[in-house]
Protein backbone atom coordinates (compact mmCIF):
# COMPACT_ATOMS: atom_id res chain seq x y z
CA UNK A 1 0.00 0.00 0.00
CA UNK A 2 1.84 3.34 -0.95
CA UNK A 3 0.55 5.25 2.06
CA UNK A 4 2.47 2.93 4.54
CA UNK A 5 5.28 1.30 1.70
CA UNK A 6 7.75 -0.05 3.52
CA UNK A 7 6.78 0.75 7.00
CA UNK A 8 7.01 -2.32 8.65
CA UNK A 9 7.54 -5.56 7.52
CA UNK A 10 4.95 -7.02 10.28
CA UNK A 11 2.57 -4.35 9.71
CA UNK A 12 -0.41 -5.80 7.15
CA UNK A 13 -2.90 -3.38 5.19
CA UNK A 14 -6.42 -3.52 3.20
CA UNK A 15 -7.79 -0.83 1.98
CA UNK A 16 -10.91 -0.30 -0.16
CA UNK A 17 -12.97 2.34 -1.81
CA UNK A 18 -16.41 3.28 -0.30
CA UNK A 19 -18.93 3.94 -2.93
CA UNK A 20 -21.79 5.87 -1.18
CA UNK A 21 -23.16 7.40 -4.65
CA UNK A 22 -25.98 4.76 -4.60
CA UNK A 23 -26.96 4.49 -1.47
CA UNK A 24 -29.78 6.23 0.27
CA UNK A 25 -29.84 7.38 4.18
CA UNK A 26 -27.54 8.10 6.66
CA UNK A 27 -28.54 4.51 8.57
CA UNK A 28 -27.41 2.27 5.13
CA UNK A 29 -24.75 4.24 4.44
CA UNK A 30 -22.80 3.73 8.07
CA UNK A 31 -23.73 -0.50 7.62
CA UNK A 32 -22.31 -0.48 4.19
CA UNK A 33 -18.77 1.61 5.61
CA UNK A 34 -19.19 -0.99 8.59
CA UNK A 35 -19.17 -3.66 6.29
CA UNK A 36 -16.10 -2.48 4.05
CA UNK A 37 -14.41 -1.72 7.05
CA UNK A 38 -14.53 -5.65 8.08
CA UNK A 39 -13.76 -6.90 5.04
CA UNK A 40 -10.56 -4.49 5.23
CA UNK A 41 -9.88 -5.97 8.69
CA UNK A 42 -10.28 -9.42 7.67
CA UNK A 43 -7.80 -9.06 4.45
CA UNK A 44 -5.54 -7.38 6.97
CA UNK A 45 -5.59 -10.39 9.21
CA UNK A 46 -5.39 -12.90 6.75
CA UNK A 47 -1.88 -10.77 5.03
CA UNK A 48 -0.70 -10.99 8.95
CA UNK A 49 -1.31 -14.98 9.34
CA UNK A 50 -4.64 -15.24 10.12
CA UNK A 51 -6.38 -18.22 9.02
CA UNK A 52 -9.86 -16.38 8.26
CA UNK A 53 -12.96 -19.02 8.55
CA UNK A 54 -16.41 -18.70 7.27
CA UNK A 55 -17.69 -15.65 5.25
CA UNK A 56 -17.10 -11.40 5.94
CA UNK A 57 -20.46 -11.60 7.19
CA UNK A 58 -19.71 -14.06 10.27
CA UNK A 59 -16.39 -11.89 11.08
CA UNK A 60 -14.04 -12.95 13.46
CA UNK A 61 -14.31 -9.63 15.15
CA UNK A 62 -16.68 -7.08 16.09
CA UNK A 63 -16.27 -3.42 14.83
CA UNK A 64 -18.80 -1.38 16.15
CA UNK A 65 -16.90 1.09 17.95
CA UNK A 66 -13.30 -0.24 18.89
CA UNK A 67 -12.45 -3.46 17.71
CA UNK A 68 -11.89 -6.94 19.17
CA UNK A 69 -9.38 -8.64 17.48
CA UNK A 70 -9.07 -12.65 17.43
CA UNK A 71 -6.33 -13.78 20.45
CA UNK A 72 -2.95 -12.95 19.28
CA UNK A 73 -3.49 -10.04 16.91
CA UNK A 74 -3.83 -6.31 17.11
CA UNK A 75 -5.24 -3.75 14.92
CA UNK A 76 -6.99 -1.21 13.96
CA UNK A 77 -9.57 0.45 11.59
CA UNK A 78 -10.20 3.86 10.08
CA UNK A 79 -12.80 5.34 7.73
CA UNK A 80 -13.09 8.22 5.43
CA UNK A 81 -16.34 9.23 3.36
CA UNK A 82 -14.58 7.66 0.26
CA UNK A 83 -12.39 4.72 2.01
CA UNK A 84 -12.02 2.28 4.85
CA UNK A 85 -8.16 1.08 5.71
CA UNK A 86 -7.22 -1.83 8.18
CA UNK A 87 -3.70 -2.34 9.85
CA UNK A 88 -2.92 -5.38 11.16
CA UNK A 89 -0.11 -7.34 12.95
CA UNK A 90 0.33 -10.07 15.30
CA UNK A 91 0.76 -9.61 18.76
CA UNK A 92 4.20 -11.35 19.21
CA UNK A 93 5.68 -7.79 17.76
CA UNK A 94 3.06 -4.94 18.56
CA UNK A 95 1.48 -4.73 21.85
CA UNK A 96 -1.04 -2.16 20.02
CA UNK A 97 -1.43 0.02 16.90
CA UNK A 98 -3.75 3.11 15.78
CA UNK A 99 -4.30 4.07 12.32
CA UNK A 100 -6.39 6.78 11.02
CA UNK A 101 -7.12 8.70 8.00
CA UNK A 102 -9.24 12.40 7.71
CA UNK A 103 -10.01 14.78 4.74
CA UNK A 104 -8.42 18.11 4.89
CA UNK A 105 -10.88 19.77 7.02
CA UNK A 106 -11.86 23.09 5.63
CA UNK A 107 -12.02 26.80 7.17
CA UNK A 108 -15.53 26.89 8.78
CA UNK A 109 -14.73 23.55 10.37
CA UNK A 110 -10.73 24.96 11.60
CA UNK A 111 -13.07 27.66 13.11
CA UNK A 112 -15.17 25.41 15.60
CA UNK A 113 -12.70 23.01 16.86
CA UNK A 114 -9.24 25.01 16.55
CA UNK A 115 -9.74 26.02 20.59
CA UNK A 116 -10.45 22.33 21.74
CA UNK A 117 -7.69 20.17 20.17
CA UNK A 118 -4.51 22.17 20.48
CA UNK A 119 -2.10 23.32 23.47
CA UNK A 120 -0.18 26.86 23.17
CA UNK A 121 2.82 24.67 22.49
CA UNK A 122 1.38 23.62 19.42
CA UNK A 123 0.02 26.23 17.91
CA UNK A 124 3.85 27.74 18.06
CA UNK A 125 4.78 24.74 16.65
CA UNK A 126 2.96 25.62 13.74
CA UNK A 127 3.48 29.62 13.89
CA UNK A 128 7.09 29.05 14.32
CA UNK A 129 8.13 25.84 12.37
CA UNK A 130 5.23 24.99 10.00
CA UNK A 131 3.36 27.80 8.54
CA UNK A 132 5.98 27.60 5.42
CA UNK A 133 4.82 24.29 4.85
CA UNK A 134 0.98 23.30 4.92
CA UNK A 135 -1.88 25.45 5.21
CA UNK A 136 -3.46 25.97 9.20
CA UNK A 137 -6.01 23.39 7.60
CA UNK A 138 -4.01 21.31 7.12
CA UNK A 139 -1.58 21.40 10.49
CA UNK A 140 -4.99 21.62 12.91
CA UNK A 141 -5.80 17.82 10.53
CA UNK A 142 -2.53 15.96 11.30
CA UNK A 143 -2.85 17.50 15.01
CA UNK A 144 -6.77 15.85 14.76
CA UNK A 145 -5.32 12.53 12.98
CA UNK A 146 -2.78 11.93 14.93
CA UNK A 147 -4.28 12.35 18.06
CA UNK A 148 -7.08 10.28 17.08
CA UNK A 149 -4.39 7.48 16.45
CA UNK A 150 -2.92 8.07 19.30
CA UNK A 151 -6.36 7.53 21.62
CA UNK A 152 -7.21 4.37 18.88
CA UNK A 153 -3.46 2.84 20.17
CA UNK A 154 -3.67 3.62 23.78
CA UNK A 155 -7.26 2.81 24.23
CA UNK A 156 -7.06 -0.91 24.25
CA UNK A 157 -4.12 -0.66 26.79
CA UNK A 158 -5.06 1.33 29.16
CA UNK A 159 -9.14 0.96 28.97
CA UNK A 160 -8.83 4.89 29.33
CA UNK A 161 -9.93 8.08 26.79
CA UNK A 162 -7.00 9.84 26.37
CA UNK A 163 -8.46 12.86 24.96
CA UNK A 164 -7.23 16.30 22.95
CA UNK A 165 -5.77 17.72 26.29
CA UNK A 166 -4.05 14.61 27.15
CA UNK A 167 -1.45 14.63 24.75
CA UNK A 168 0.65 17.13 22.61
CA UNK A 169 2.19 17.11 19.43
CA UNK A 170 5.69 17.86 19.63
CA UNK A 171 7.14 17.92 16.36
CA UNK A 172 6.16 17.02 12.89
CA UNK A 173 8.77 16.17 9.96
CA UNK A 174 6.59 15.99 6.86
CA UNK A 175 9.74 15.12 4.60
CA UNK A 176 10.39 11.79 7.06
CA UNK A 177 6.87 11.15 7.30
CA UNK A 178 7.39 11.17 11.53
CA UNK A 179 5.69 12.78 14.19
CA UNK A 180 6.86 13.06 18.09
CA UNK A 181 4.09 13.18 20.55
CA UNK A 182 4.30 13.31 24.40
CA UNK A 183 1.88 12.77 27.31
CA UNK A 184 1.11 15.99 29.32
CA UNK A 185 -1.22 13.59 31.74
CA UNK A 186 -0.58 10.68 33.46
CA UNK A 187 -2.62 7.94 31.90
CA UNK A 188 -1.14 4.78 33.51
CA UNK A 189 1.41 3.76 35.22
CA UNK A 190 3.23 2.70 32.43
CA UNK A 191 2.14 5.48 30.46
CA UNK A 192 2.61 8.47 32.65
CA UNK A 193 3.16 12.08 32.36
CA UNK A 194 6.35 12.61 29.84
CA UNK A 195 6.02 9.58 28.51
CA UNK A 196 6.88 10.53 24.70
CA UNK A 197 6.44 8.65 22.06
CA UNK A 198 6.67 8.46 17.84
CA UNK A 199 3.95 8.14 14.84
CA UNK A 200 3.91 8.39 11.38
CA UNK A 201 2.36 10.63 9.00
CA UNK A 202 1.92 10.80 5.48
CA UNK A 203 -0.31 13.31 2.85
CA UNK A 204 -1.42 12.18 -0.10
CA UNK A 205 -3.54 14.35 -2.12
CA UNK A 206 -6.29 15.56 0.12
CA UNK A 207 -5.92 13.51 2.55
CA UNK A 208 -4.35 13.02 6.17
CA UNK A 209 -3.23 9.22 6.69
CA UNK A 210 -1.53 8.60 10.25
CA UNK A 211 -0.16 5.88 12.27
CA UNK A 212 0.84 5.02 16.00
CA UNK A 213 2.30 1.63 16.69
CA UNK A 214 3.95 0.39 20.31
CA UNK A 215 6.11 -2.91 19.35
CA UNK A 216 6.94 -5.39 22.00
CA UNK A 217 10.29 -5.45 23.57
CA UNK A 218 12.54 -8.17 23.78
CA UNK A 219 11.81 -10.92 26.27
CA UNK A 220 15.16 -9.99 28.46
CA UNK A 221 14.45 -6.52 28.47
CA UNK A 222 10.54 -7.48 29.17
CA UNK A 223 11.99 -9.18 32.65
CA UNK A 224 14.37 -7.10 33.17
CA UNK A 225 12.07 -4.02 33.94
Amino acid sequence: MKVWESLHPQLAFSQKMIDGSELQGVARYRRERRKIGRVCGEQALSAAGYQISGDVESSSFKTDVIPCWPEGFVGSITYTKDFAMAAVAQQEAFKSVGIDAERVISEATLAKIEKFIASDAEQRLFSVALCKEISKEEFYTILFSAKESIYKCFYPLIQKIAGFQDVEIVSIDLKNNKFEYKFIRTLSQDFPYGYRGEGFVNMIDDNIYTLVHLEQLPAGLQKAQ
